[in-house]
Formats: structure tokens, C-alpha cells, sequence
């Protein structure tokens, strides 16, 4: 029986130990800012009668509504609980600070780190480095040509550049910008929206613009994900 026992609590306190802090979404997940996100944290089984607290930390992400007592669920091993959060329209590392209390620790405290904000607000540092793994922002045609009294499609694409996060190094770079906006001639389109010469128009890496019959020539057509590039006409 003794040795029983022994084999019992030697099994609890290693199923214990395995108990890890967590949360979901991941923190290696892609967010778009100022979206209410609910997150469900799993933490190492807290004390009874208790409940976490969350606040913005690093970089200030928002906290929505806090950690509703309603929303904690312990089991023998761990504790789940949830938040409703958003991240500012900033493209740092944001973090949450995840405080609890448990039976070995009266000042537990979870970081969730959260580094891939898709916001523009600070631009893409490519061109730091040779080896940089970054796509430049950039037009493939430096210029193009529209026959007068014709309405001509051409198609007018852009590289598609990397997300960046600011101050994690100038290589840190993620995934892909895939929606650009183009200022036009005034009459030319792209698809049915025509521009007015000073609107921007919504698309993708890759769109065909439509001339009109007499304007544009000597103009410029800009292309845009932050800071606007452009070609001539």
C-alpha cells in the first residue's frame, strides 16, 4: 500500500509540473489592431477562491473587459480563464501581464507577448542589411505608355512587401502585404471605381488600369501600403 502511495503522489506532482502558461490565440499568430479578440489563458491550477487579474504591460495593448470570475474553470491540474483584449494600431511587441496566485507561488505572473500587430505605423526597415529576408516595397515598371484618344488596359503591378514589427531587430519581418491602394489619373479606373485625380483606389499586389481618351500624359500614378511610390505616365 505504502508503496502505492508513493507511486500516486509522485505521478501528481510530475503531472503538475507539466502544467504550462498559455494562451489562445497563440502569441505567434498574425492580429490585426483594434479588434476585439477574446483570449482564453490556461495556467498552472490556481487557488480556490481566487481569480487572475490582466493588464496592459509593454507597449500598451488594450484591455477590453478584464478576466470575468464567471469565466474561470479549474480542474485538478490547471486553470482556464478568459479576456476580451485588442492591440493598438502599432506594429511593436504588445504585451499582457497575467497576474495569479498559486499554491506554491502568491505572485505568479504570465506574459503574453504578442509580436505580429499588422499595423503600418512604423515603416519596414528593409534595406539594413544585404542578408536581409525583407521584400522591398516597390513597382515593377518605372514608367509606361498610354496611346491618346484610347482607352487602353494595362496592367500595373507592385512586389508585395513584408509586415515588420519595430524594434526587434531591423531583420524581423512576417508574412505578406497583399491590399495596396493606387491614385490614378483623373478618368482613369480600376474596375469600376474611377478616380477623380485625388482619390485612392483599393487593390491588390497586381491590377489592370484602364486609361481614359485624353488625360494622364506626363502624370503620375502612385501606388500605396504606407508611403506612396510611383511611376509615370
Amino acid at each position: 500500500m505504502n508503496k502505492k502511495l508513493v507511486l500516486i503522489i509522485v505521478s501528481l506532482i510530475g503531472t503538475l509540473s507539466t502544467v504550462a502558461q498559455s494562451i489562445l490565440p497563440v502569441e505567434t499568430g498574425e492580429f490585426c489592431p483594434l479588434q476585439d479578440i477574446t483570449f482564453t489563458v490556461t495556467l498552472p491550477r490556481i487557488v480556490d477562491n481566487t481569480t487572475p487579474t490582466v493588464a496592459s504591460w509593454t507597449n500598451g495593448p488594450i484591455v477590453v473587459s478584464g478576466i470575468n470570475p464567471n469565466s474561470v474553470v479549474n480542474t485538478q491540474t490547471q486553470t482556464t480563464c478568459t479576456f476580451v483584449g485588442r492591440f493598438r494600431d502599432v506594429n511593436i511587441n504588445q504585451v499582457f501581464k497575467i497576474d495569479y496566485v498559486t499554491s506554491t507561488n502568491p505572485s505568479a505572473i504570465y506574459l503574453a507577448s504578442f509580436k505580429k500587430i499588422k499595423s503600418l505605423f512604423y515603416p519596414n526597415p528593409v534595406g539594413s542589411s544585404s542578408s536581409s529576408p525583407c521584400q522591398q516595397f516597390r513597382v515593377n515598371q518605372i514608367s509606361i505608355t498610354a496611346p491618346l484618344c484610347q482607352v487602353t488596359n494595362i496592367p500595373i503591378s507592385v512586389i508585395p512587401t513584408n509586415w515588420s514589427t519595430f524594434g526587434e531587430g531591423n531583420d524581423f519581418c512576417w508574412g505578406s502585404i497583399t491590399t495596396y491602394e493606387y491614385q490614378l489619373p483623373n478618368g482613369w479606373s480600376i474596375g469600376s471605381t474611377t478616380s477623380t485625380g485625388s482619390n485612392w483606389i483599393v487593390g491588390n499586389n497586381s491590377v489592370t488600369v484602364t486609361s481614359d481618351l485624353s488625360t494622364g500624359d506626363g502624370m503620375t500614378i502612385f501606388s500605396s501600403q504606407c508611403v506612396p511610390r510611383s511611376l509615370y505616365v
